[in-house]
């Protein structure tokens, strides 16, 4: 089963096969005879025979990607995954409390903008040094933990690290525009009130300057 295979082991999709050192015997098939062996040695000289070689290098590698060793599809990659993880490493705990912190603070403080810039901006360098930390992790992974999950490519950074800090940073933004919406609403609702407040005192400066009119104005005998 999956369960008892490596981080790369399940994750890496190139397959190696080492010919050095030993004899290969090909198999021909032939319709008329049914069949018959040669032996190659493993150190020919000649071109037809290293030719043959090749070719049978060639069919071995095609029968091993033909063979189902490596998961195939999204789900069946996931399970992999999880499968080739130790959950209870204590460092990946804490990585995965770290995110749901990050994620329940960016929920309570989601309308405070100065949190939320102060969050957004820890995301982004995060992020921009995950390929530093996983150099350090591949030079001294045997410190913290039972395997070695930082490969070249960073699968494994940007699933578990980089991955959710740019779920969150999405839903900043997704924020950002519902905070900028509402002080919006906010500042047009603040000018209408001025406008009014002001239409209003114009009104009555005219109506008191109609009335002080009339008061001056002369009887007539």
């Amino acid at each position: 089963g999956v369960k008892n295979r490596s981080f790369h082991s399940l994750t890496s999709t190139s397959k190696r096969i080492n010919y050095s050192g030993f004899e290969l015997t090909a198999v021909m098939g032939d319709e008329a005879s049914g069949g018959f062996e040669h032996d190659i040695p493993s150190e020919g000289t000649d071109m037809g025979l290293n030719e043959m070689i090749a070719s049978l290098e060639d069919q071995v590698l095609q029968m091993a990607r033909e063979s189902g060793a490596g998961p195939e599809g999204f789900w069946e990659n996931v399970e992999a995954f999880k499968a080739a993880v130790n959950w209870e490493e204590r460092w990946i705990q804490g990585i995965l409390a770290f995110h749901v912190i990050v994620f329940v603070l960016m929920l309570v403080f989601r309308k405070n903008f100065n949190v939320q810039v102060c969050i957004f901006l820890l995301i982004v360098g995060l992020v921009s040094c995950s390929e530093t930390i996983n150099t350090l992790g591949q030079n001294h992974w045997q410190e913290f933990s039972t395997q070695d999950y930082f490969d070249p490519n960073g699968l494994f950074m940007m699933v578990m690290f980089a991955g959710p800090l740019l779920l969150i940073g999405f839903l900043q933004l997704f924020n950002f525009l519902l905070i900028s919406a509402d002080l919006l609403v906010k500042v047009k609702r603040a000018e209408l009130k001025k406008h009014m407040r002001e239409k209003n005192d114009a009104s009555a400066q005219s109506s008191k300057k109609s009335k002080d009119k009339k008061k001056r104005k002369p009887k007539k005998e």
